[in-house]
C-alpha cells in the first residue's frame, strides 16, 4: 500500500516567558462598574480595566472632547476619557444585538470584545485640543517652525524635535491611535507579532515584564453572558466534558474550580486569548479598513488606489462586519 501522507506541521508554541516577571489580570467578576451621565452604569471587564489603568488612556482625562468650545459654550467640558467609555459600552450593546438577530454572521464573543476595545481606544491618539490639533494647530505650528516665531516669541524648532519622527502633512488622530496602541501594549510588556504570519494566531509577543500574554484575554464576558452554558465552563477548563443541559446540571463544576480557572493568573485557552490577529482587527475597526503600510498615514493609504491592502484581523468572512 502507498505510504500515508505526512501529517501537517503543528503550529509553533509560544516562546517561554520565564525570563520576565509576569502578572495576570485583576478579575472581580460581576462587581466592577462605573457610573456615567448618559449610560448610567458601564461594566468594566478585566481587559478594559487593564487598558484603562495605563497612562496612555488616563491622559484622555485631560483632553476636552470638544476642544476649545468651552470658551464660548461654558458647560462643554466633558473629556475624551468619558466619551471613550461610552463608545465602548455602545459598541458592545450593538454587537450583542447583531449577534442575537443575525446568527448567520457567526459573531463570536471575541469579536464583540475586540469591537468594544476598538471603541474604548478609538480616540487614544488625540492630541491637545482634540480635532483642533489635527487641523489649525498643526498647520500654524508648521508656519511657526518656518518663521522661527510662535506667539510673538522666537523659537528654535530643533530644540524640541530631538529624536522625534517627522509627522506627515496628512497625519490625523487615527494615525496617532495606531501608534499609541503599540505604545500601550509595550507598556504592558506586550507586542503585536505581525512579522511572521504563523504567529498571528498566537498570544501577543512577550517583550518585557508586565502582563502575561497567555492571560491577556476574555474572562468574565463569557461567564456573565453565557454562564448557564456548560460548554463554556468546559472551555475554561472547569468541566471534564461537554454534555446536554440535564447532564450538565448533575455534573456542574464547583464554584472553586470555576474561580481557579477564571482567577486572571491561570493561562487561558487559546480561543479566549487576544492574539496578534485580534489586535490587528481592533486597529482595523478604528481606521475603518485595512491598516496602511508602515510609515504611511491612514488618509494617504485611503486616497491612493495603488496601495491595495488586505484585511488581516478577520480576513475570510463577513468583512463588512
Amino acid at each position: 500500500s502507498p505510504p500515508s501522507p505526512p501529517s501537517p506541521p503543528s503550529p509553533p508554541s509560544p516562546p517561554s516567558n520565564k525570563k520576565f516577571k509576569l502578572k495576570g489580570l485583576k478579575t472581580t467578576f460581576g462587581t466592577s462598574r462605573t457610573n456615567d451621565d448618559v449610560h448610567h452604569s458601564i461594566k468594566l471587564c478585566p481587559l478594559m480595566k487593564c487598558i484603562l489603568d495605563t497612562p496612555h488612556m488616563q491622559r484622555l482625562r485631560g483632553l476636552k472632547q470638544l476642544g476649545v468650545s468651552e470658551v464660548t459654550y461654558v458647560p462643554t467640558t466633558h473629556c475624551r476619557f468619558e466619551h471613550s467609555l461610552g463608545v465602548a459600552a455602545l459598541a458592545e450593546k450593538v454587537l450583542l444585538e447583531i449577534a442575537k438577530k443575525q446568527p448567520s454572521l457567526g459573531i463570536t464573543e471575541k469579536d464583540i470584545v475586540c469591537v468594544k476595545l476598538a471603541g474604548l481606544m478609538h480616540d487614544i491618539g488625540h492630541g491637545p485640543f482634540s480635532h483642533v490639533y489635527d487641523g489649525i494647530f498643526r498647520s500654524q505650528a508648521q508656519i511657526a517652525e518656518q518663521q522661527g516665531k510662535w506667539l510673538g516669541q522666537t523659537i528654535d524648532p530643533k530644540s524640541y524635535h530631538v529624536n522625534l519622527p517627522p509627522l506627515n502633512d496628512n497625519w490625523e488622530h487615527e494615525d496617532g491611535s495606531l501608534m499609541m496602541i503599540d505604545a500601550l501594549l509595550e507598556y504592558l510588556g506586550l507586542q503585536i507579532d505581525d512579522e511572521n504570519e504563523q504567529n498571528l494566531d498566537l498570544p501577543l509577543k512577550q517583550i518585557s515584564h508586565g502582563i502575561d500574554a497567555q492571560c491577556f484575554g476574555i474572562y468574565d464576558f463569557a461567564m456573565s453572558y453565557r454562564y448557564q452554558n456548560h460548554d463554556v465552563l468546559h472551555e475554561y477548563g472547569a468541566a471534564s466534558s461537554t454534555s446536554t443541559s440535564s447532564t450538565a446540571t448533575s455534573s456542574a463544576p464547583s464554584s472553586a474550580s470555576i474561580s481557579t480557572a477564571c482567577d486572571g493568573k491561570t493561562p487561558l485557552p487559546n480561543h479566549l486569548v487576544l492574539t496578534s490577529r485580534d489586535w490587528i482587527f481592533i486597529k482595523e475597526c478604528i481606521v475603518g479598513g485595512p491598516l496602511p503600510p508602515k510609515h504611511t498615514t491612514v488618509q494617504h493609504a485611503k486616497n491612493n488606489p495603488k496601495l491595495v491592502q488586505n484585511y488581516i484581523g478577520r480576513p475570510n468572512s463577513n468583512r463588512e462586519f
